[in-house]
């Protein structure tokens, strides 16, 4: 259960992202936040996949702070714009 609830989160930014834009929210550029979706597919795979061993999800685990680091990066650029 608690690997559905970490996908879940993993994705939410993701959709809010997309449909913000669609909606006019918004801008284009802001379309740029969405290049780490491509790392997700593969943690949320291996987290569901190796869910009851640990040894496992280490590799997965250092996905996602990859993810987080490109996201804050990803913030600061377009701030700077």
């Amino acid at each position: 259960m608690s690997a559905e609830i970490f996908a879940i989160f993993l994705v939410c930014p993701f959709v809010i992202i997309i449909s913000g834009y669609l909606l006019g929210f918004f801008p284009f550029e802001s379309l740029l936040g969405v290049i780490p979706l491509i790392l997700i597919v593969p943690i949320v795979k291996g987290l569901l996949k190796n869910v009851k061993n640990n040894s496992r999800l280490i590799p997965y685990k250092g996905m996602n702070i990859m993810i987080l680091l490109l996201l804050a990066i990803d913030f600061f650029v377009s701030r700077r714009q």
